[in-house]
Formats: structure tokens, C-alpha cells, sequence
């Protein structure tokens, strides 16, 4: 019996390649039932060398092979969401923390295809947990073979590995990094300063850096990164950059201090009052209860968050070696375009862990 494919109106030049596609056993996703379906939303495919009517065919392909599994509830509902913006950005430029924000669902999954000059097909498909900013599960296949095989081959394996993803957590942290538990609190400043108005704020369980990047005791901190640059420097670490909400959390702790040593500015305790960065942990008083340093001063730090839905602009934090009293408290939010280098800014990583 041939496989059931879903075939996009005009895509005449591909019918004999569907004709010519091989029969299979029937696949058996009965090990997956009663299970708790997980709403998700999914990206639509994005390539820069196939056309938009065989990347929609995919979707409604890859979806339907999803969907039998019984473990996801396709959802792909984007509140507030500039949906056809989306779907004109660049692969690059996909931003994993603008797209959870936008998400009112807990799973994200983004898919891309391309084919290279020889003719081979390169799949990847990216499982996340979006509120807790994890990748569940990355899907990377060359493939040099026919299309009806991505089709036929390649996605109901996406579907099979991402229906046995497990959805544990690291229950704790690495030595260089310091543990903060689940938590909400009150974010933000009556002062209109700070950018900042206060909300209650949640936070999941993560580990944050002891000290700016590359987070080694007596290290210079890492500045003259774009966003991107120090998303990826995380990425490769195994982590990725704080939220700004973990940010704020970690600063202010669980007594919600104005500077992570307490409400009193003291312009010896940090960095802020100097000529030039300092190496990491030279301000030795400069940490909150979870000893997590220079947070206040020394130099700012880039968040993994968007100033808001519309806005492009990176959220940043900390205050610099010249912040001082007002510039360098834990609520001060302001932003830079991500494209920004500055010997001032650098940035911390964070991860995610039940």
C-alpha cells in the first residue's frame, strides 16, 4: 500500500516522483499511546534553495507524520505574532528566545531543509521546551538521495525520535555554575528610570555563571560580542545566555535588593566607580547570596531577551566599571541592536535544570 503524502495544488513537475514511491510496512506508533499530548507550535520549513510550494508540502507532511504519533498536539497559534515575518526571515536570523516569547504553548519546533549542489538533501529539525529555553532535540541528516525519500524516510523518523524524547532536566549544576530554584518575584522599580515597571515574574529552576564569560576566576570578561556572537559562544558551551527575568532574579535575590550585596549603594563593594574592567572575581564582596559576581558593574551583559514583541533591540544589563550608584542597580533595564560591539558590554550564560 503507498503512503499517504499531502500534495500541494500546482506541484504537477513532482507527481511522477510520488508515483514511483516505494510501499512499506505500516508504522507502528502504538508505544506511545495514553500519553499526555504536549502542545506545540511549529515553524514553518525555511530553505534558501527550495521553493515556498514544496516547503509548504513538507510542512503539511512533516505535520501529519507528528500528529500520528499521538504525543504532540499541534497547536500553531502565534498571539501578537508577525506571522508572514516570520516566514520571510532568514534561517540565521530565526531568535529562539523572541519565538517563546511570542508562543503561548510549552514546545517549539523549527524545521529547514536545503539541498547542496550535488543533490543532496540536508534535513534539520530542532525540538525545544520553550518555556524553559532547552533543546529537547536536534534532528541533522544528509541525506543524498530522491526527495520521496525525505519525505517518505527522513520525516516519520523526525516524528519517532521527537514522540521518545524524554523531557528530563540535569538536576544540577556544573562547578562553575551556581543554582537558583523555581521562584516568582517582584520585578522591576516604582522608578520610571529603570525602564522597568514592576510585575511578578516567574522564574524555572537554572544555573547561572559564577562570573562574566568565559566564567573562569581571574579571567578579562569577553566585551566587543554581538548578540549573536555570545548566544553562540554559549551554545558551544552547552548553555545559552539568561533571560533577562533569571538575570534580575539572580541579582536582587530572594529579598529583592536594590544591588545584589543589598539596598545600599556602596561604590567599593563592585566595579562601578573604575577606569577599565576588572578580572573576574577581583571584587570580591561583589556577589549576592548565591555568590554569582559582578552582576552590578564591571560590564554590561546582553540577555537572551527582546526589549518587547516588535522591537529587535537585545535587553541589557548589569551596569558598567562606570555605572555607579543609579546605572548600576539589579533593576536597570535598557537595550543596544544587537548588531552593537562595545568594549562594554559582555555577557554570562545561563542553563535550564528541573
Amino acid at each position: 500500500m503507498h503512503r499517504r503524502i499531502v500534495v500541494v495544488a500546482g506541484l504537477v513537475l513532482l507527481l511522477p516522483l510520488f508515483v514511483l514511491a516505494p510501499s512499506a510496512q505500516r508504522r507502528d506508533y502504538m508505544g506511545y499511546k495514553n500519553i499526555k499530548k504536549r502542545k506545540t507550535v511549529t515553524l514553518p520549513f525555511k530553505s534558501k534553495t527550495l521553493s515556498i510550494p514544496i516547503l509548504k508540502m513538507l510542512d503539511e507532511n512533516m505535520l501529519s507524520e507528528i500528529m500520528k504519533t499521538g504525543v504532540y498536539d499541534i497547536v500553531n497559534r502565534y498571539p501578537d505574532f508577525n506571522f508572514d515575518q516570520t516566514l520571510a526571515m532568514p534561517i540565521e536570523a530565526l531568535d529562539v528566545y523572541k519565538l517563546s516569547e511570542a508562543c503561548d504553548v510549552p514546545y517549539l519546533i523549527i524545521p529547514s531543509i536545503e539541498k547542496t549542489e550535488k543533490g543532496s538533501f540536508i534535513l534539520t529539525v530542532e525540538l525545544h521546551d520553550v518555556r524553559r529555553i532547552v533543546m529537547l532535540h536536534s534532528y541533522n541528516r544528509e541525506c543524498p538521495c530522491a526527495f520521496e525519500e525525505v519525505v517518505f524516510q527522513m520525516l516519520p523518523d523526525v516524528a519517532n525520535q521527537f514522540a521518545a524524547v524524554r523531557e528530563d532536566l540535569p538536576k544540577e549544576c556544573p562547578a562553575d555554575m551556581k543554582r537558583i530554584d523555581k521562584a516568582a518575584y517582584t520585578m522591576g522599580s516604582g522608578d520610571k528610570y529603570d525602564n522597568n515597571p514592576q510585575v511578578t515574574a516567574r522564574v524555572n529552576s537554572f544555573c547561572a555563571d559564577k562570573y562574566e564569560f568565559p566564567n573562569k576566576l581571574g579571567s578579562e570578561p569577553m566585551v566587543n560580542v554581538k548578540w549573536a556572537e555570545a548566544h553562540d559562544l554559549c551554545k558551544q558551551t552547552g548553555k545559552r545566555l539568561c533571560t533577562e527575568f533569571e538575570w534580575e532574579y539572580v541579582c536582587r535575590g530572594q529579598y529583592n535588593f536594590q544591588y545584589p550585596y543589598g539596598n545600599q549603594y556602596d561604590g567599593k563593594k563592585c566595579n562601578t566607580d573604575g577606569g577599565e574592567a576588572a578580572k573576574a572575581g577581583a571584587f570580591i564582596d561583589c556577589h549576592g547570596e548565591t555568590y554569582v559576581y559582578d552582576l552590578s558593574g564591571n560590564v554590561n551583559e546582553w540577555t537572551g531577551s527582546n526589549w518587547d514583541a516588535n522591537i529587535q533591540n537585545k535587553v541589557i544589563r548589569g551596569g558598567g566599571w562606570f555605572a555607579k550608584e543609579k546605572d548600576s542597580r539589579c533593576t536597570l533595564r535598557y537595550s543596544n541592536l544587537p548588531a552593537t560591539r562595545a568594549k562594554t558590554i559582555g555577557f554570562r550564560c545561563c542553563i535550564s535544570i528541573d
